[in-house]
């Protein structure tokens, strides 16, 4: 089994070693020379290693590139939203894809039998270049 290991600096005062399992990040998304994981339980982590980094580390768990500041831990996918070209998580977001990504995901789609739904999103949060979308409206899911 394949634990990642990220760094966590805890306070601005000390800093600590932690690790994180990949199934507890929903997605990577990077800025700058930094990285923000995303984590089921809605926290962020800050790390100072590019999205490369980890996207290398965490390709092993499966994790797939979805736009050039996103990556996206595929086991949280629940939905493809066609209106919105973006990805439903398990927990009521989404996020989007780029366009040139998209094409590249198409088999990835079709391969894994991620159902498409067309409804439009109601409230963005920015995540980046790319967006998150609160969506209460995949009551089937």
């Amino acid at each position: 089994m394949n634990h990642a290991h990220l760094p966590l600096k805890q306070s601005s005062i000390r800093s600590s070693m932690r690790i994180v399992n990949p199934s507890e990040v929903v997605l990577l998304e990077g800025i700058g020379n930094y990285t923000v994981a995303h984590l089921l339980n809605e926290s962020k982590l800050v790390f100072s290693k590019t999205l490369k980094v980890y996207e290398e580390e965490f390709s092993s768990a499966g994790f797939i590139r979805i736009h050039r500041n996103t990556v996206l831990n595929p086991h949280y996918i629940v939905a493809f939203n066609k209106l919105e070209s973006s990805f439903v998580l398990k927990n009521k977001y989404e996020v989007t894809i780029s366009r040139r990504r998209l094409r590249e995901l198409r088999s990835y789609l079709q391969d894994n039998d991620i159902p498409v739904v067309e409804q439009t999103a109601h409230h963005t949060k920015k995540i980046g270049h790319s967006s998150v979308t609160i969506q209460h409206n995949y009551s089937n899911f």
